[in-house]
């Protein structure tokens, strides 16, 4: 297996990314002396008085400094550290689109604040998709025992059900079935349902028989072992998922409600159907506790560097 380098951004720098990236990384390191790591920062950080200067004397560490006017105080989010968040994440992807064997771990950001400065800016899944020149990308949060994938990401809960199609679904599932052969030879996958007990026979919905049953069927014929729709508020049990490798749920909240209820220290966020593998923490910048130093738990931000460095030893991870 070629040697992976691992390309890293902090997200926005008034946030908790910094911190936990840098606790992250030193345990990281010391598990993986050998693992390649490139590091998008602001310039200041990548001094020696700077938190990441310590990583300079190690010779699997390249410091990409990223120039920044002034020093953003942390825990006060601002349309500056946003634009220095954005300026990192493109030139870190115009790393991996020009470099072979990279993967991506990206810090958290703000979405709003980095709409205010890039309109139409929706968050890190759907900004890679288009600076990456793919058709669809999928969001994946993963941990040891449970991976739920999306259909739909970032848009209103009403618009849901206009978004959802045949193809995408099929697409979806694709992405998945890919992924997850690094790990098994014929992966199994449960489609949740949208409506409330998979519609009840068309009692309230009619998109479980219009649309994602006939997904399914496709999916089949292609090969891939997919099953449901299944309702919803049985998909996620224990004993009910221990049967598949993982859940496509339809919208966002649907599948990231039960991953943050019982894996919020430990899921990763991963994009598939990009040119490169991406991961990220599964939480936001927390710029409440980003002035609190050590209140932030730098674990997703480890797993998220584990699953970037090898796939396949992530997933047999026990812990």
């Amino acid at each position: 297996m070629p040697s992976i380098e691992i390309a890293i951004t902090l997200g926005d720098p008034a946030g908790i990314g910094p911190e936990i990236a840098a606790h992250a990384l030193s345990k990281f390191i010391r598990q993986n002396p050998r693992a390649k790591i490139i590091l998008f920062a602001p310039d200041y950080m990548l001094t020696r008085s700077g938190r990441f200067g310590k990583f300079s004397k190690n010779r699997s560490v390249q410091l990409h400094p990223i120039a920044v006017s002034k020093k953003f105080t942390v825990g006060q989010p601002s349309e500056e550290s946003a634009k220095c968040a954005l300026g990192s994440l493109d030139a870190a992807i115009q790393h991996c689109l020009s470099h072979k064997n990279v993967s991506l771990v990206t810090g958290p950001l703000d979405k709003s604040l980095c709409a205010k400065v890039l309109p139409g800016f929706s968050g890190h899944t759907e900004y890679l998709r288009d600076q990456c020149g793919v058709e669809s990308t999928t969001m994946l949060l993963a941990c040891r025992s449970l991976r739920v994938a999306l259909v739909t990401t970032h848009i209103a809960l009403k618009d849901v059900s206009d978004q959802l199609s045949v193809s995408k679904i099929l697409a979806k599932l694709n992405h998945l079935h890919d992924f997850l052969k690094r790990s098994r030879k014929i992966p199994r996958i449960s489609v949740s349902a949208l409506n409330p007990h998979a519609s009840d026979k068309g009692l309230f919905g009619d998109e479980e028989d219009r649309i994602i049953s006939p997904a399914i069927s496709a999916a089949k014929k292609s090969g891939i072992s997919a099953d449901g729709p299944f309702s919803a508020d049985t998909i996620f049990h224990p004993n009910f998922r221990k049967n598949y490798d993982a859940i496509l749920s339809m919208y966002h909240d649907q599948g990231l409600i039960p991953v943050k209820m019982n894996f919020f220290d430990e899921a990763v966020n991963i994009t598939l159907g990009l040119p490169f593998l991406r991961t990220s923490p599964d939480h936001g910048p927390a710029f409440e506790l980003a002035s609190k130093s050590g209140r932030a738990s730098p674990n997703s931000f480890y797993h998220a560097l584990c699953w970037a460095h090898d796939p396949r030893a992530a997933f047999r991870r026990k812990g």
